[in-house]
């Protein structure tokens, strides 16, 4: 197996999960400059990664997993091409396309290949990893405006995802380079490789995530320093019962980040679509609505 270099003396489960939190440095609590500065184009990356679902390819299915894939991947480097970001897959970060099939399920490629492309392109600043099934649909939005929007660039985030049901959602993450996301991103490989949530439902690497910020009590992932507050401009949490608070992990209201098909919340100006767990028969149609609606190209996409 193929793993960033700085995690191949991380196997010893939840100890060296404890040990690496513990590790993080103050230095990731250092603020963001002003939201409203330019960040340099060259200083951002776009980060996604499909694999086909074998049975589909097996049985010569067109599953709507199969072709949004495809399409999203073409989507995020459309974005990049926009405004001049990077867009980094397996071949750029690992240097071999296959780089992440031994890792399996899926979902949890994210992490190894987020951890890849950190330790590679070190002079990038922020990362912004995006699923195979997330649709950006307002390709004129520029990163640095989503986190003005977001109220986090002048806050301690090292890690910014959207709120959800399961406290949050990591279909679309913001990653900054610091010692607190390098620190996560090693706690996650740790439990992956000792066999914590690897197969957990439904979520794998997000409960893995939120079930380290929830057991630890290390500096600074401490569950009294997690979430933004109203005051900030930021939604706060629903139906999950967790006090306001603040840190390095920034949840932040959704629809900045992702907007959920399944949930019929997607409005014109939104970021993104989501379309996790969508199928053909209930939510292609929609789907396709959304992307004409805001001229997105839906080249690849089957009518």
């Amino acid at each position: 197996m193929i793993f960033p270099r700085r995690i191949h003396f991380c196997i010893s489960g939840l100890a060296c999960i404890a040990a690496l939190l513990c590790s993080i440095s103050h230095a990731s609590m250092k603020s963001y400059r002003s939201a409203s500065r330019q960040i340099p184009p060259e200083s951002i990356a776009i980060v996604s990664f499909f694999a086909p679902d074998p049975r589909a390819v097996q049985h010569g299915m067109s599953t709507m997993t199969n072709w949004l894939g495809h399409a999203a991947v073409r989507n995020h480097g459309r974005y990049a091409l926009q405004h001049g970001y990077l867009q980094l897959t397996t071949e750029q970060c690992l240097g071999d396309p296959s780089g992440l099939d031994h890792i399996t399920p899926r979902p949890w490629a994210k992490v190894f290949l987020l951890s890849a492309c950190v330790e590679r392109y070190q002079t990038v600043q922020y990362f912004l990893w995006l699923d195979a099934d997330v649709l950006i649909t307002n390709i004129w939005k520029p990163v640095s405006e989503i986190l003005a929007d977001t109220s986090v660039e002048n806050r301690n985030c090292s890690i910014v995802v959207a709120k959800d049901r399961r406290l949050f959602n990591t279909g679309v993450i913001l990653l900054r380079t610091d010692e607190g996301s390098t620190g996560m991103l090693n706690a996650l490989m740790s439990s992956y490789l000792s066999g914590d949530y690897r197969h957990a439902y439904c979520c794998w690497e997000q409960d893995a995530m939120r079930s380290l910020i929830e057991n630890s009590t290390a500096h600074p992932w401490r569950l009294a320093d997690l979430l933004l507050d109203a005051a900030a401009g930021i939604e706060p949490l629903q139906a999950v019962v967790m006090p306001v608070q603040r840190g390095p992990l920034c949840v932040v209201r959704r629809r900045a980040l992702q907007s959920f098909l399944k949930w019929d919340e997607y409005r014109s100006g939104d970021f993104a679509i989501h379309a996790t767990c969508a199928d053909d028969v209930r939510h292609k149609a929609q789907l396709l609505q959304i992307l004409h609606q805001e001229s997105v190209d839906t080249a690849g996409i089957p009518p």
